[in-house]
């Protein structure tokens, strides 16, 4: 369950460690594009290298927008902000309410509301755009240059979070990096992803406990500890968006005196490097400014009498 009250407690916590996370990476971006490349979501489509019908000719691999992965985390977001907007419990409310909400009602209990905040915990470490924006934010605090190409099944979930994310950040951004210390737990998350706890009277148990292994050492948490990890999980998640849609309007804004727009820089796999522009056109928003001398260009005539 949200506590309004506790979201409030951990918000300037999380806040600034992501603050701190968008400023360093826009800081050492070694291309000023690269953070407008993690917003706009650019990627390699393979699919585009793979197409061969005769009749419709090839277009560029190098693209932008939601794509699979885009759709599937819009899909995520929507079923969150259903459910924390029905479940959040909110300071003024009636005591009667709150109850109801805290699950002694009818509808759940509090065994099932813990197991609702699993799957969200484990959800938020599992989504594919999620966690590509997180390894390439931790890549440009290094000066790195934008990861085109990354495919998460490349690489184990464990490995990506722990190395390419969490220790990333480590020395570059070191308050994200705590944060992240303190919130992810890959034996909780393989814990929920494969049943391997219970809900007891005092707590959470889990059952891949293994003091052999450095990744399971944890026996179980208290519900208490419990709640603070869900919380600063839920507001990470909420807050990482909230500082992708405060760069992008910078990039909006920013575009919107230049002709050609922003030039971007794409790294191919080869390590050849090649350079395109990105335009910012109301209402459709960014274009490749190919696409706009090309369809929106000719549409204007300068007559001279």
């Amino acid at each position: 369950m949200l506590y309004e009250e506790k979201l409030k407690l951990y918000d300037d916590e999380v806040k600034n460690s992501v603050d701190e996370l968008f400023t360093v990476a826009d800081k050492y971006q070694s291309h000023y594009s690269d953070l407008l490349l993690i917003i706009i979501h650019c990627f390699f489509n393979e699919d585009a290298v793979n197409w061969n019908n005769p009749n419709i000719p090839k277009l560029s691999p190098f693209v932008f927008g939601s794509g699979n992965e885009g759709l599937m985390l819009k899909s995520q977001n929507e079923f969150f902000h259903a459910y924390f907007n029905m479940y959040i419990i909110k300071e003024d409310e009636p005591q009667e309410l709150k109850i109801f909400k805290e699950g002694n009602g009818p509808i759940l209990n509090k065994s099932a509301i813990i197991q609702m905040e699993l799957m969200f915990y484990l959800k938020s470490w599992e989504a594919d755009l999620f966690l590509k924006i997180l390894y390439n934010l931790s890549r440009l605090t290094h000066g790195k240059n934008y990861d085109w190409h990354k495919k998460l099944k490349d690489t184990g979930r464990t490995n990506l979070i722990t190395e390419n994310i969490r220790n990333m950040t480590k020395v570059t951004a070191p308050t994200f990096y705590n944060l992240i210390d303190s919130i992810y737990s890959p034996q909780i998350r393989n814990a929920i992803a494969h049943s391997k706890y219970w809900i007891a009277s005092d707590g959470i148990k889990f059952f891949n406990y293994d003091p052999s292994d450095k990744l399971n050492t944890l026996i179980g948490i208290t519900f208490i500890e419990w709640e603070v990890i869900f919380h600063k999980t839920i507001l990470l998640y909420n807050h990482i968006f909230v500082f992708l849609q405060f760069y992008h309007n910078r990039y909006q804004e920013l575009a919107k005196d230049k002709h050609f727009g922003h030039q971007i820089r794409i790294n191919r796999k080869d390590g050849s490097i090649v350079y395109d522009w990105l335009r910012y056109n109301e209402p459709e928003g960014w274009m490749w400014y190919s696409n706009y001398s090309k369809y929106y260009l000719k549409r204007f005539h300068i007559i001279i009498k």
